[in-house]
């Protein structure tokens, strides 16, 4: 199971793909509405994003969850330049065997902007 986070997106797409443990990952499993946030991140590279990609590993587990979604935004933390990442009709693609480097094709922070 060597899924990319290229590989989830289709040509044209633009995505904000995230690293989490899943501490402030809010995701409602009826609708797909949440949001995973607490992050760096300039507004200015969101103005393209269309896509949410979430790679969840949460402590004591031992996979790697991979989440898609269309991103909605965006509001701002309690903490002072950062943000938190909104999303809808999320829903659990699969798993991965790669770690977050390898996933997120040579990404050292939890947060990346890709596109295809």
């Amino acid at each position: 199971m060597g899924i990319r986070a290229t590989d989830v997106i289709q040509p044209g797409e633009t995505a904000i793909v995230i690293f989490t443990h899943g501490d402030n990952f809010v995701h409602d499993l009826k609708v797909g509405d949440g949001e995973s946030g607490n992050w760096k991140i300039s507004t200015d590279s969101l103005e393209f994003v269309n896509r949410v990609i979430i790679y969840l590993r949460k402590h004591r587990e031992n996979k790697n969850r991979v989440f898609l979604g269309d991103y909605s935004g965006y509001r701002k933390s309690e903490e002072p330049g950062r943000l938190i990442v909104r999303f809808n009709a999320l829903i659990e693609i699969e798993e991965t065997d790669l770690n977050w480097i390898e996933f997120s094709e040579g990404s050292q922070n939890p947060v990346q902007i890709i596109s295809k």
